[in-house]
């Protein structure tokens, strides 16, 4: 499922507390979309 505003970084901050609470594989999904840059500034910063 697709939804139109899956491109917005508060989208991209809320599928990341997600999976980073999830099991091993979504966790490896949350640290390759951090590493890839894709939290806003705020989350996932210094």
């Amino acid at each position: 499922k697709l939804k139109i505003n899956q491109h917005r970084p508060e989208s991209h901050a809320a599928l990341h507390a997600t999976y980073a609470a999830g099991p091993p594989d979504e966790r490896a999904l949350a640290a390759w979309m951090q590493d890839l840059g894709m939290l806003p500034a705020t989350e996932g910063g210094a």
